[in-house]
């Protein structure tokens, strides 16, 4: 559908940049996630994942870092806590239907988006051949974890590079053809394009969450299923999870995906993401958002920034 005047001009300039974002989720058969640590994918996208690996879908989970400072126990040391960590890890994967997880054993906190991090993860593409790659926003506002940042940045450049046969070439030495997905979706996003109904899989997402028992209690559980429920309300769902869907001609030189310039309104607040309905291969179209609808915008990102701030001074990792 073509828009008109000088927002719709923008719009439709976004859409044919990336056409339609669903397809990442309803097209892929292997994805790749890029976590910084063990527990993240779990928790921002644990829902998708069960949905994907319940119709088939290969996931293979990356971690980043080994997670030995997610503690405020000092009996613990670190090596001891990376050793759990790994096992909790392994756990959670488990009851998610993914078996295929890849340790990249950098210090937990110590994450750099350095050229020998981005070359390791586009080998893993290279090696595993995926549609989609999914991790975290690393361009999400306040975003102070450097292992979040850093790791997003390397795995959104890893994806946009991974097709050139000149970058990482002794990858071709080990028989590596170049490979590029489709797709890489971010989540822990401000700025969503696609929300996913998780709720038949909310229950199996939680159960996955708690096997990481050194990270997380009852209290911090229910303040993220709150979240989800905040996520899914927004999205007409009882719990949803919310993802930033992006190819490789959105990542490079594009004007037209993240908003106007400074003072101008940013037409993207005029339009709803794309919600999944439970459904198989249903798919909503959204209404533009009333003016009742901004300001229930502007109160859920004031309760999630509440929900984050009690699990903080909970002492948890998020």
């Amino acid at each position: 559908m073509l828009m008109f005047g000088v927002d719709g001009e923008v719009l439709e300039a976004r859409s044919l940049v990336l056409g339609r974002p669903e397809a990442a989720f309803e097209e892929c058969r292997t994805v790749l996630s890029v976590q910084p640590h063990p527990d993240d994918t779990e928790l921002g996208a644990g829902g998708l994942v069960a949905k994907l690996t319940s119709r088939g879908v290969r996931v293979v989970y990356v971690t980043v870092t080994d997670g030995g400072c997610g503690t405020t126990d000092k009996s613990v040391s670190w090596e001891e806590l990376a050793v759990i960590r790994r096992k909790e890890q392994e756990e959670a994967a488990s009851i998610l239907g993914v078996s295929e997880l890849v340790w990249l054993g950098y210090r937990d906190t110590e994450a750099v988006a350095t050229t020998r991090l981005r070359d390791q993860i586009i080998s893993l593409i290279r090696i595993y051949k995926p549609d989609l790659v999914l991790t975290v926003d690393p361009w999400l506002t306040y975003e102070a974890h450097r292992d979040h940042r850093e790791t997003g940045l390397a795995v959104s450049e890893a994806f946009l590079l991974s097709g050139l046969p000149n970058v990482n070439r002794a990858d071709l030495e080990c028989g590596l053809e170049p490979h590029s997905p489709d797709y890489i979706s971010y989540y822990w996003t401000r700025k969503p394009n696609v929300y996913i109904d998780v709720s038949p899989w909310m229950e199996l997402k939680f159960k996955a969450i708690a096997a990481h028992k050194s990270q997380f209690t009852e209290e911090s559980l229910a303040l993220f299923r709150k979240y989800f429920e905040l996520l899914g309300r927004r999205a007409g769902h009882s719990y949803a999870e919310a993802f930033k869907v992006m190819n490789s001609t959105a990542l490079h030189c594009n004007v037209f995906q993240h908003g106007c310039t400074s003072g101008a309104p940013d037409p993207a607040a005029t339009l709803k993401p794309v919600l999944i309905d439970k459904k198989p291969a249903h798919l909503q179209l959204v209404e533009n958002y009333s003016h009742v609808t901004q300001n229930l915008h502007t109160l859920f990102l004031d309760t999630v920034c509440q929900v984050l701030h009690l699990a903080h001074e909970a002492q948890l990792e998020v």
